[in-house]
């Protein structure tokens, strides 16, 4: 059997303007993931746009929604037969943008308590066997790490350029967010086991601080990396069996 039409779940991960939507719409155009879903996160804008203007307000619901929507693409991986990209997962949203929220004081105990009972109760819905993991959980998780000054430098540059709508988001709003995405890379293996999931998934890296006009090559060489990944990871499996 070809490794790459093995059913696989992957996470493109990252910091706001790290480039995830970039990266998965030319992976799907590309042909190379043709056996692949690609399911876009979805974000209620109304409620984002709420969110940067009063978060104090609205950070509860709008954490809240995204959950829902979030809840609703692991869905269709485990119920469905192909391998499926996402771009920013239920865990790694978790441990990073809900975790932060809460640690400024933008979430009351009662609203995250609330977050944390369903989302526990998703991962019960999805199932927390070995084999049920298999169906729906991330596999492997394509971090682009990107300096917090880059990801500034990027969504400042939409704005002007009309191309996203809001608010200039702080600096200091992407520095801390990737703080929490650096130590929930490097503690996998503790965040995935508490909160009961006894596989973690594997971790690919890559440098997404580039300037793709000065690297045209960028996203092909990040689709033949995750490429190689897979068959790795496949190969690996196959002969622990």
């Amino acid at each position: 059997m070809d490794e790459m039409n093995k059913k696989s779940v992957i996470i493109v991960a990252g910091n706001i303007g790290a480039g995830k939507s970039t990266l998965l719409e030319y992976l799907r155009k590309s042909g190379k993931f043709s056996n692949f879903d690609f399911v876009k996160e979805f974000i209620d804008k109304s409620w984002r746009n709420l969110f940067y203007s009063d978060r104090k307000r609205y950070t509860g619901p709008f954490e809240m929604s995204c959950l829902m929507g979030r809840r609703a693409r692991y869905l269709t991986a485990r119920n469905g037969d192909k391998s499926v990209f996402f771009d920013r997962g239920l865990i790694e949203s978790r441990e990073t943008f809900v975790q932060n929220s809460f640690d400024e004081g933008f979430m009351s105990f009662e609203e995250l308590e609330d977050y944390d009972r369903r989302f526990k109760k998703a991962l019960d819905e999805f199932g927390r066997t070995r084999e049920d993991i298999g169906q729906w959980m991330e596999g492997l998780i394509v971090y682009l790490r990107t300096n917090p000054q880059t990801c500034f430098d990027r969504q400042k540059k939409r704005i002007e350029e009309k191309k996203d709508f809001g608010e200039i988001i702080p600096l200091e709003y992407f520095e801390r967010i990737d703080s929490y995405y650096e130590s929930y890379m490097h503690n996998l293996q503790s965040v995935y086991k508490k909160w009961g999931l006894p596989i973690i998934p594997h971790l690919l890296i890559i440098d997404a601080d580039q300037d793709i006009e000065n690297n045209p090559n960028y996203h092909e060489e990040i689709a033949q990396m995750i490429i190689n990944r897979l068959n790795e990871i496949n190969k690996t499996s196959n002969n622990s069996k």
